[in-house]
């Protein structure tokens, strides 16, 4: 998906528990993206809406994590 998703490079040595350890919203919002069922799909992209209002308003939390997971999100 690099090609269409250009916003981060995920080096092959990465693992998905590495990368949930290092980026969790990234993580999810990968899960998000490749998830084959258009049920749980849903549900996941409502729980990342949440997550992010409750993070970027509610709290005033900013990370480099916030940003490539709402943009991986939003380009989606």
């Amino acid at each position: 998906m690099l090609a269409f998703f250009p916003l981060t490079h995920l080096p092959g040595s990465m693992t998905a528990a590495r990368l949930r350890g290092l980026s969790p919203f990234l993580w999810f919002a990968i899960m998000t993206m490749a998830c084959k069922q258009l049920d749980a799909q849903n549900v996941m992209s409502q729980a990342a809406t949440q997550y992010v209002a409750q993070r970027m308003i509610v709290e005033w939390d900013k990370s480099l994590d916030l940003l490539q997971g709402l943009l991986c999100i939003l380009a989606w």
